[in-house]
């Protein structure tokens, strides 16, 4: 049996790839776990009919249990998906998969409008579509389920005071998207403007603080 990980493994921000509606920590599941295997020495699968973003997943992994979790939000399921296979890929390969998306950037759509080029800067959102059109045409592989969930917790957040950000978008709250009319009337009224991140190098670091 494994006992609770330690915060410095990576399993925690392995959790926090991808924020959610409804989130707890990772040390609840993990405590109720420990309880059922060591006080109740129950075994089994451990099901989460609603599993979010997957963290009571997680914790069943880490006790070496299998694990089922269903949802029917795609944002959950794609962020369950990379952080429960996320033990068969390396940091390398996040890197060249999104590289190879990346690399063709130049033939993908792009949207337009007051809201997208508020939103991200144009070369950042190019490279977003890229990565999302190769993710689509092509077949699952845990890196490229963990790529979609990198992918899916770097889209917006907020600024750090010195006005650098770790994210893609323009300022924006982690947790949730406001409507785009708001989001726009923000932006402008606050005289803020997106960034030019370098989408590739976004990737890599999150795909090293987890892996």
């Amino acid at each position: 049996m494994t006992s609770s990980p330690n915060r410095g493994d990576g399993l925690y921000a392995l959790n926090a790839v991808c924020p959610y509606f409804t989130m707890f920590p990772l040390e609840f599941p993990i405590s109720v776990l420990r309880e059922l295997d060591v006080t109740r020495k129950r075994q089994g699968i451990v099901v989460d009919p609603f599993c979010g973003r997957g963290t009571t997943n997680l914790a069943a992994l880490i006790f070496g249990k299998d694990t089922v979790g269903v949802d029917c939000a795609p944002v959950a399921v794609a962020a369950t998906a990379g952080k429960l296979r996320a033990a068969e890929v390396s940091v390398e390969g996040v890197v060249a998969e999104a590289k190879m998306f990346l690399d063709a950037s130049n033939g993908c759509d792009v949207p337009d409008g007051e809201f997208w080029s508020l939103a991200f800067e144009r070369s950042v959102l190019r490279g977003i579509c890229a990565l999302r059109e190769g993710l689509k045409s092509q077949p699952s592989t845990p890196t490229r389920d963990l790529l979609r969930a990198i992918m899916l917790g770097a889209l917006h957040g907020p600024r750090r005071v010195d006005g650098s950000s770790s994210y893609l978008s323009n300022q924006m709250p982690r947790t949730y998207a406001p409507k785009p009319s708001y989001s726009v009337r923000y932006w402008q009224t606050h005289g803020m403007t997106p960034a030019k991140t370098n989408v590739l190098s976004v990737v890599e670091m999150r795909a090293k603080r987890i892996l």
